[in-house]
């Protein structure tokens, strides 16, 4: 996965010039119909999708998955190919992106499940 450029420089600003940093309250995972890049391109838009709260566990040997599952419900018809990490439910900042071990494809009401500890994020 890839760092948004806005963490980037939160995570420069704060270790190397010793800027205060507010962790979110909240992060939410988004839907991607292509590569967001470091800015959160390629978003669904398409209505009822919306982007659904993540819980992670904590960080074992710079790893963290995802806790519980996660569910989007009722999804338009879409090809999914990557998904985000945002700070806010609709807008906010994009932190963190990446492409799905292998694209899905729905139809208009499908659902979309990610397993518990099977999103996983990483610093090498």
């Amino acid at each position: 996965m890839t760092i948004g450029r806005y963490l980037e420089n939160v995570i420069i600003n704060h270790l190397l010039r010793n800027q205060s940093f507010n962790s979110p309250n909240k992060i939410y995972v988004s839907l991607h119909s292509a590569d967001p890049g470091q800015i959160g391109k390629n978003e669904l838009v398409e209505r009822p999708y919306t982007r659904q709260p993540i819980v992670f566990s904590p960080s074992t040997d710079g790893t963290t998955s995802n806790e519980k599952e996660i569910e989007f419900f009722d999804m338009p018809a879409s090809n999914i190919t990557h998904m985000g990490l945002w700070d806010d439910v609709q807008k906010g900042h994009f932190l963190w992106g990446g492409a799905l071990a292998s694209p899905k494809r729905l139809g208009v009401g499908d659902a979309l499940r990610i397993l518990a500890h099977d999103l996983e994020i990483s610093i090498d």
